[in-house]
C-alpha cells in the first residue's frame, strides 16, 4: 500500500527537467513583458513630448493671429557679421506688437530714442531679462510666457497690460499664450547684476538630463539671395546654418540645427563636402518654409553634432536632410519636431 502511494506521488510530481523548462518559459515571458513595458514607456514619453510641441506650435499660431507675425528667435543677435540685422528684427517686432511703447531711462524716467541699447536697458530694468543674452531656446519662454509679476521670483505670467510699458512688474497683466511649468524652466542669473542671461524650457522626459525645446524662425537671407527664406545666413560667399547654441556645441546635448528636406537638384546627400551644400547659389529647401521649426532632443537628451562626431566637413554635418536621414549624427534619429508625427527616424522614407 505504501509502495503504491509512493509511486502515485512520483507520477503526480514534476521532474527536474520539467521544472527547468517551466523556469525558462517564465523567464522568457518576463523578459518579453519587461521589453514591452520599456517600449510602452518610451512611446508614451515620445508622445508626451510631441504633444507639447503641438501645443507650443498652436501657441505660436495664436501669437501670429494676434500680432500679425511669428516672433523672432533671437538667433544671431550677437553675430559679428549679421548681428545688427538680427537685432533690428527684434526691435521691429517689439514696435509692431507694442506700437505705443517708449523706452525710458531707468534713472530719470525720461523717454530715450528707440534703439537696441535703450530697449535692452529698459527691458532689463523692468523684468531682469537681458535681451542680448536670449537665443532660440529662450525665445519661446519670453514671447509666449511673458515676464513675471514679481521679478524676484521668476515665473512667466504674461506681459504687463500697459501698452506704454509692457516690460514692468505688477498688475494687470495680459494672459500668457502658453502656461510653462515653472519646474521645467531653466534660467541663469548674472552673479553681479542678478540679470537673467539664459532662458530655456525642458521637455518632460522624467529625471533624465536633456536639452531644451528650440525654436527656429525662417527668415529672409541678407545679401544677394534676400528674396527667399533660408536655412541659415549669408557669411561671405557661403550660407552658414543656424544653430543652437550659436558659438559652440553644448558639452551635454550638442548642437541643434533646423532641418532641410530633399529638393530637386540637391547635391549628393552622401557627399562628404559641406561646400556643396553651403553654396550661395544653391536653393536649399527648409522644412516649414516661411514659418518655423520647433525641435526637441529625443529621449537620449541630445540634439546631435558636437558630441560623438566633429562638426564641419564630412558626414554627418550641420546640413541635415530630414525624410532621408542624410548627414545625420547618431543623436538626430530620435529627435522630435513639429514637422513630424513622432521622431525624425519614423519619417525617413
Amino acid at each position: 500500500m505504501c509502495a503504491q502511494s509512493f509511486r502515485r506521488c512520483q507520477l503526480l510530481g514534476f521532474t527536474l527537467v520539467e521544472m527547468l523548462v517551466v523556469i525558462i518559459v517564465i523567464s522568457i515571458l518576463a523578459g518579453l513583458l519587461t521589453g514591452a513595458v520599456i517600449m510602452a514607456r518610451t512611446a508614451a514619453r515620445v508622445s508626451m513630448v510631441r504633444t507639447e510641441i503641438g501645443q507650443l506650435e498652436m501657441a505660436l499660431q495664436m501669437y501670429r493671429n494676434q500680432y500679425g507675425e511669428y516672433p523672432p528667435d533671437f538667433a544671431l543677435i550677437n553675430d559679428t557679421s549679421v548681428g545688427s540685422q538680427a537685432r533690428q528684427r527684434v526691435l521691429n517686432h517689439i514696435r509692431k506688437r507694442w506700437p505705443r511703447f517708449q523706452p525710458r531711462d531707468p534713472a530719470s524716467g525720461n523717454p530715450v530714442p528707440f534703439t537696441w541699447d535703450t530697449v535692452r536697458v529698459h527691458v532689463l530694468a523692468g523684468t531682469r531679462v537681458d535681451l542680448g543674452q536670449l537665443d532660440p531656446a529662450g525665445a519661446l519662454v519670453f514671447w509666449l510666457g511673458g515676464t513675471p509679476e514679481d521679478p524676484s521670483e521668476w515665473k512667466p505670467q504674461g506681459f504687463h497690460a500697459d501698452p506704454l510699458n509692457p516690460f514692468q512688474p505688477g498688475l494687470p497683466r495680459e494672459k500668457p499664450l502658453y502656461e510653462f511649468r515653472p519646474e521645467r524652466i531653466r534660467f541663469e542669473l548674472d552673479a553681479e547684476t542678478g540679470a537673467i542671461t539664459s532662458l530655456a524650457y525642458l521637455p518632460d522626459v522624467g529625471n533624465r538630463q536633456t536639452g531644451p525645446f528650440v525654436y527656429f524662425r525662417a527668415n529672409r537671407v541678407v545679401g544677394p539671395v534676400a528674396s527667399r527664406y533660408e536655412y541659415g545666413y549669408l557669411d561671405g560667399q557661403v550660407i552658414e546654418p543656424l544653430r543652437y547654441p550659436q558659438s559652440s556645441p553644448h558639452p551635454d546635448f550638442g548642437w541643434a540645427v533646423p532641418y532641410l528636406e530633399p529638393w530637386a537638384g540637391m547635391p549628393d546627400p552622401t557627399s562628404s563636402n559641406d561646400v556643396d551644400f553651403a553654396s550661395v547659389s544653391l536653393k536649399r529647401a527648409w522644412r516649414n518654409p516661411e514659418s518655423f521649426q520647433i525641435i526637441a532632443p529625443g529621449l537620449d537628451g541630445s540634439f546631435g553634432i558636437g558630441l560623438d562626431v566633429p562638426a564641419g566637413a564630412g558626414t554627418p554635418s550641420l546640413f541635415r536632410i530630414s525624410r532621408l536621414g542624410a548627414r545625420f549624427s547618431q543623436e538626430d534619429y530620435d529627435n522630435i519636431a513639429n514637422f513630424c508625427q513622432r521622431t525624425l527616424e519614423d519619417e525617413i522614407e
